[in-house]
Order: structure tokens, then sequence, then C-alpha cells
């Protein structure tokens, strides 16, 4: 199965290595696609988390697949662009000002939100 890359393989630490990366295996594939994209990043930034770190034939059409069915992705959507950041003054008196921040889902966690 691997004859194609044959050259590229070696074996470290008891791990099957491609090219400095971790050759996965299809029983871990789902659980790494899972872990991989927690954060709900793109598609294309998903094949770049997972191809820096492993390997496995068909990853990239996998991890398309992963993120494009992705149920919180698709109901979601993704913004066109990230809303610039904007400058706050800076207060003239204690409690003149008070910011919150909303950060989220944290899935390991139930899919819960905290407010900062």
């Amino acid at each position: 199965r691997f004859q194609a890359v044959g050259d590229d393989l070696h074996v470290k630490n008891g791990l099957l290595i491609k090219t400095g990366c971790v050759v996965m295996p299809e029983s871990l594939r789902n659980q790494t696609l899972e872990v991989a994209h927690e954060g709900h990043p793109s598609s294309a930034k998903l094949k770049s988390i997972l191809r820096a770190r492993v390997w496995w034939p068909g990853m990239a059409k996998k991890a398309e697949d992963w993120a494009e069915s992705c149920a919180t992705c698709v109901t979601n959507g993704r913004p066109e662009k990230p809303t610039p950041m904007e400058r706050i003054a800076i207060p003239s008196a204690v409690w003149d000002t008070v910011a919150l921040d909303f950060n989220g889902p944290y899935l390991k966690f139930g899919g819960i939100y905290i407010l900062l």
C-alpha cells in the first residue's frame, strides 16, 4: 500500500515517518481529524494543520470532506472577512469603560462559551 512512497518512509521510535510526519494508521484518522478540526478551521487551514504533523494517502480530500460536512461549520458559515480590531480610548476614570470578550465553544467541556 505504501510502495509509491517507499523511499520516503522510515521508522523512528516505533513510529512510521514520511518526510517528517507521522503516518497515521487508518484506525486513528477520524480521531485525528476531529481533534485537528476542534476550532473549526476552514478546509484549507485544516489541511495545513494536518500536513505539518501527519500523513496518510488521500488525507487532503478527507480533510476537505470533513470540514465541508461539519454541522457546526455548515450552520454558522464563515465570515467573509474578520472584523478588524478597534482601538479603545484610554478611560478617564476607574470603571469609566468596561470591556467584555466572548470565547468558545470549548468542545472538550461540552461546547461551553466563556464570557471574560
